[in-house]
């Protein structure tokens, strides 16, 4: 299944240290956009934060209670679903390991919205190609069904 031709607009925004706008964002800022753009769903997307201090942004999630407005995604991964990523992070001695650090927007069943670091920009690839470092598939609560069971 294609992207939506809507996700074209979201294509090529710049990466940038904060923010969660058209002229440049995070991970984090370009699921916010998308998702209050196109879904009508507003979240925190902690622009403020560093992208480079993702696990600062997770634990500031976790302390103000927005992750409970997200369930693992049951069944077949769908538009607007949120994907989390392994990322590298440099700890302490310069030593690079992978962490649960980066999120990307699903766009159909196979088409995944993310920040690019390598890019340096939004891109829009299949899943597939993100495999390796694929983590878990969240839905937002006002997106779940009223036929899917909840866990």
């Amino acid at each position: 299944m294609a992207a939506p031709r809507w996700a074209e607009a979201y294509v090529g925004i710049a990466r940038a240290e904060r923010g969660a706008s058209r002229d440049g964002c995070h991970c984090l800022g370009l699921v916010a956009l998308v998702l209050r753009e196109q879904a009508g769903i507003a979240i925190n997307p902690y622009a403020d934060l560093s992208a480079d201090d993702l696990p600062g942004i997770f634990r500031a999630m976790a302390r103000d209670g927005v992750l409970a407005s997200w369930l693992p995604a049951m069944g077949t991964r769908r538009a607007f679903d949120v994907v989390t990523m392994l990322a590298p992070v440099v700890g302490r001695g310069g030593k690079e390991r992978m962490i649960e650090g980066h999120v990307g927007i699903m766009l159909s069943e196979s088409d995944v919205l993310h920040i690019d670091r390598g890019a340096g920009a939004a891109v829009a690839v299949p899943l597939t190609t993100l495999a390796p470092r694929l983590v878990a598939t969240y839905r937002h609560v006002s997106l779940v069904t009223s036929g899917e069971s909840r866990p």
